[in-house]
């Protein structure tokens, strides 16, 4: 019993300091508001950091949170498990927006979040932001295995732009696509990546076959344009393309 007190009074204190850190709610305010948005961007918070984050996020205090915007942080591979370890936890039930965006998570990290999204979690999230992360092939594609077996099915907005993301990688997601995995997407933001004319010719084929009903933006970024195939298949179905 006193060692399980002790575990609990070690955790709470890693908690109020990571809170602290932050300088946005306090641990006080976070249990008696139980807020609906958590932003905590441009923290530059480390590999130490991550246990806290973890008994932080899988929190029933913030079981209501709705938005979780962790941009800038640095969190590497480490952030995307900490956030993994609170989803496992039951923690973040009703998340609608994740922003990653500029953590340098990688493949590792992209393949980890991947994992949870396939095993149930954030199955109400509609956007996911992981702009500026170092994902590549490998990441995408384990992405896609994920979409295959139906996570994210509420997804609607999708970024991926400044990521190392090359043809196979964005072949494996337009294939999940054209499965019908991303019925909803709405916005598929994918400039400054390392794919070529292949990949593009990847994305204008589930638009073209009907297979991205919802889609109204779709972003390859000015270096890809013009491609005749993707620009007559947006154009069809009044999709705007930039």
């Amino acid at each position: 019993m006193k060692d399980s007190l002790a575990k609990v009074k070690v955790e709470h204190e890693a908690a109020r300091a990571l809170c602290n850190k932050c300088h946005h709610y306090t641990v006080e305010y976070i249990v008696a508001h139980q807020p609906r948005r958590l932003c905590w961007t441009y923290k530059h918070l480390t590999a130490a950091d991550m246990p806290a984050l973890v008994s932080v996020l899988k929190s029933e205090a913030l079981v209501q949170v709705e938005e979780l915007d962790l941009d800038h942080d640095m969190l590497g591979s480490e952030g995307a498990a900490a956030i993994v370890a609170a989803a496992a936890g039951g923690g973040l039930p009703r998340l609608h927006t994740l922003n990653l965006a500029c953590n340098q998570i990688g493949d590792a990290g992209m393949q980890a979040l991947a994992t949870a999204f396939a095993d149930g979690a954030f199955r109400e999230l509609d956007t996911l932001t992981l702009t500026w992360n170092k994902i590549g092939d490998a990441g995408l594609t384990a992405l896609a295995v994920a979409l295959e077996k139906g996570a994210l099915p509420a997804l609607k907005t999708l970024y991926l732009s400044r990521n190392r993301i090359g043809d196979e990688g964005l072949k494996a997601l337009m294939a999940a696509a054209g499965g019908g995995r991303l019925a909803k997407l709405e916005r598929f933001i994918l400039f400054t990546n390392d794919f070529s004319a292949e990949g593009v010719e990847a994305i204008a084929e589930p638009i073209e076959t009907g297979e991205l009903p919802s889609l109204r933006v779709v972003s390859v970024g000015g270096g890809h344009l013009p491609n005749a195939r993707l620009e007559a298949a947006c154009e069809e179905r009044e999709i705007d393309l930039f």
